[in-house]
């Protein structure tokens, strides 16, 4: 049984040749009737049409390679990226990956790329906790629509104590209530609880350390 099918053209590689530096990993789910998950690896280049939200900032992106996959499954991702390296030998010069929320995607990169660093999509991550937010409260469209944003403050918060106000904000909303779903799955130890809140930390973490960088 087919579990990984790769797409690759020569205007792919070409692309990935020219526009090493960095590279947009994106996992859609599903593509089709079959419930496939398609995983796609991109690069910024001076030609594209589609925008992804990286940070602040909205950057051109050219397909390089796409996999379509059966399952989301280590064993399946490795496969996508052994075939990314072996059909692009320029790999060697990727500096940076950016990544949505994709778990499984992002630890096969961090196994297979361990020198390189990852970044996550703003858009992908924020979008996502704000999902979580409204299915796991009750109450008005306007009580939800602050709790979502309260999420995306966290994520997007610019220092420590700004991080901790928003925390509190996001408490204050749901009662002081620390048993409440939403709070226990940002906060509470566990797989998914564990996963959100060192999501929401790094993204505020990497604005935090990008503003320091380029404030000089």
């Amino acid at each position: 049984m087919v579990h990984v099918v790769v797409f690759h053209s020569a205007r792919m590689k070409r692309l990935f040749r020219d526009f090493p530096d960095v590279v947009l990993v994106d996992t859609t789910h599903g593509t089709n009737t079959n419930k496939y998950k398609l995983f796609s690896f991109a690069v910024t280049d001076l030609f594209g049409k589609t925008s992804h939200k990286i940070m602040d900032v909205f950057c051109v992106g050219q397909y390089v390679m796409h996999a379509l996959v059966k399952a989301e499954t280590k064993e399946n991702l490795r496969l996508a990226v052994d075939c990314f390296e072996h059909w692009n030998p320029p790999w060697t010069k990727i500096k940076l990956f950016i990544t949505d929320k994709a778990f499984h995607g992002n630890d096969v990169l961090l196994e297979m790329f361990p020198e390189h660093p990852q970044l996550l999509c703003t858009f992908h991550v924020v979008t996502w906790l704000e999902q979580q937010a409204g299915r796991l409260s009750a109450g008005t469209t306007e009580a939800k629509d602050k709790l979502k944003t309260a999420m995306s403050l966290l994520a997007s918060s610019t220092s420590e104590k700004q991080y901790e106000q928003v925390k509190a904000y996001l408490l204050k909303r749901l009662d002081g209530n620390q048993q409440h779903d939403l709070n226990q799955f940002c906060w509470t130890i566990g797989t998914e609880a564990e996963t959100s809140g060192l999501y929401i930390y790094r993204l505020s973490w990497q604005k935090q350390n990008l503003r320091r960088r380029t404030s000089v």
